[in-house]
């Protein structure tokens, strides 16, 4: 939809139902979320260790500047 607007509909064969008013994209991702919750995401050990590297490293930086 023009404007940066999404809206759901269901096509069944008698026809589309609209099932959501126009929505901006946030809302919009939330209304299609929302009967489903998000499912929680795996985190291996290596990644653990990665985001730990990361966030190590930006305070090293962060530290430099000041």
């Amino acid at each position: 939809m023009p404007g940066g607007y999404f809206y759901l509909i269901e096509r069944t064969p008698e026809g589309s139902t609209k099932l959501s008013n126009p929505l901006p994209m946030d809302e919009f991702v939330g209304f299609v979320n929302a009967p489903e919750p998000a499912k929680p995401r795996k985190v291996s050990k290596l990644d653990l260790a990665m985001e730990e590297q990361i966030s190590r490293s930006g305070r090293a930086r962060n530290s430099e500047s000041d």
